[in-house]
């Protein structure tokens, strides 16, 4: 009887450790999330969402559901980032603003939605807050320089300051000198490529995006609708803000302006200059160790 007893106490307990261990994402499925209609807003940088999910209510419902968002973490959790919940709007479908982001930055938001199963996440939306934007040509310009020191997917480009520069096969940017960074970041022509390792320099399919997520570097075509710009076009906001020679030392401040743009399938180290004198924009096809500055162009 004694035996049986400990037999019965066993299972009992085997029956505990199993419960306590049971998976439950088998059991409750983690539902599905999505995070659309993202767009700046105005220019106090207010960023539109709409959150959405799926649950089935009769299995496992929704806990808990909104946003989390960051401008340092490129795949941002309700645990290590900023978040909002929504669960308080009552429904799937919630449409919200963010608010008193900081201007000329990049942030990273992806929707969350919490049952028993779990937390699932939406793909990360990529969000850079320049509102600083002008139709010219038919498109709508960012008025600045780009400033970004990722690729859109998040991974960090190096930045480089010293004659290492001239050695360089992949991307890298720095700064006319650490005093002067209102004229944004110079890059080489392998960051405007997405060429981050050895790898994506000789398979052009690993290469990463440099302008972000809704922009597009402007191309030569794009700069070609600008062949009447003239220095004094406050709308475009010429910047004398010099380059970065092969040897990896800056000249050219407040004389000229250079932007690397892309050409086509023959001639792809294009750049385009502005020089002092206000004659107009230049092109030519230039070294790929040289750093300039680049323009970007909102594709919507």
């Amino acid at each position: 009887m004694r035996k049986i007893h400990q037999k019965v106490t066993f299972l009992l307990l085997a029956l505990i450790v199993i419960s306590c261990n049971k998976d439950y994402t088998l059991m409750y499925p983690k539902p599905q999330v999505s995070l659309s209609n993202v767009s700046l807003k105005n220019e106090t940088t207010i960023v539109c969402y709409t959150v959405s999910y799926v649950e089935d209510a009769t299995i496992s419902p929704i806990l808990d559901y909104g946003i989390c968002y960051s401008s340092l973490n490129a795949n941002p959790t309700i645990v290590d980032d900023y978040s909002i919940s929504l669960m308080d709007r009552g429904n799937s479908v919630s449409t919200f603003t963010l608010n008193g982001l900081t201007k000329d930055a990049k942030y990273y938001v992806r929707a969350y939605a919490t049952n028993k199963g779990g937390t699932e996440y939406s793909d990360t939306k990529n969000i850079f807050t320049n509102t600083n934007i002008a139709t010219l040509g038919g498109n709508c310009w960012l008025l600045t320089n780009l400033n970004v020191s990722v690729y859109s997917d998040g991974t960090t480009i190096p930045e480089v300051k010293d004659t290492s520069w001239k050695t360089l096969t992949t991307g890298a940017w720095r700064y006319y000198n650490p005093s002067i960074t209102a004229y944004g970041k110079l890059y080489n022509w392998y960051a405007v490529m997405g060429i981050y390792d050895n790898a994506s320099l000789l398979n052009p399919a690993l290469r990463k995006t440099l302008a972000p997520e809704n922009y597009h570097i402007a191309s030569l075509a794009d700069w070609d609708s600008l062949n009447t710009l003239k220095f004094d076009d406050v709308k475009f906001r010429t910047e004398l803000g010099g380059r970065i020679k092969e040897t990896g030392t800056a000249n050219q401040l407040g004389f000229q302006a250079n932007w690397w743009c892309k050409g086509n399938a023959n001639k792809n180290n294009v750049a385009i200059y502005f020089h002092s004198d206000n004659s107009g924009l230049t092109k030519d096809s230039i070294d790929v160790k040289l750093g300039f500055s680049l323009r970007c162009i909102r594709d919507n």
